[in-house]
């Protein structure tokens, strides 16, 4: 299990959350999950595992299920796992354009963890989806301040801003 999490891991403190899976690292993720989910297939941090797989191949459906699944049971609530069940609902809704579910779910992650530069990106991205352009303002304008420096930042900050007509 802890491998296959180091491999598919979303990472919500840092600015890029998200990890790129090679086709190869994918395949090798969804053989690992097969494996678990024969295993322990009650094992609700594979699931979140699994959901987070889902996720980064870009099956939002598949993944936006499974984090609905997840949603309903108790048993992921220490706070990683919270911000990860979370985040993970918030992102395959947006990607859905279920964009009332997407800003209600990352709304109460940001809440916990609002200095986070991975949450601010997601509640941003939502934000502008959701034609919050005040919104995304602030919180893009947020980001681009504490971390100017970084390249990738700017870049999106200046995406960002054409999206929402600024």
């Amino acid at each position: 299990i802890a491998y296959l999490q180091s491999l598919v891991h979303w990472d919500y403190q840092a600015f890029d959350f998200h990890p790129v899976l090679s086709r190869q690292d994918r395949m090798e993720a969804f053989e690992l999950l097969k494996s678990l989910k024969s295993n322990e297939s009650e094992n609700d941090l594979v699931s979140l595992i699994e959901a987070e797989t889902l996720l980064s191949a870009g099956e939002w459906n598949a993944a936006h299920e499974q984090f609905t699944v997840l949603l309903k049971n108790n048993s992921l609530n220490a706070r990683e796992w919270f911000i990860r069940r979370n985040a993970g609902l918030a992102i395959s809704a947006m990607k859905l354009g279920k964009l009332d579910l997407a800003q209600a779910a990352a709304k109460e992650i940001y809440d916990l963890e609002s200095g986070w530069e991975g949450l601010q990106r997601l509640v941003a991205e939502i934000d502008a989806d959701a034609g919050n352009v005040e919104g995304c303002q602030s919180l893009a304008a947020k980001l681009y301040e504490s971390a100017a420096e970084n390249p990738k930042v700017v870049s999106w900050y200046s995406e960002l801003l054409k999206k929402i007509g600024q």
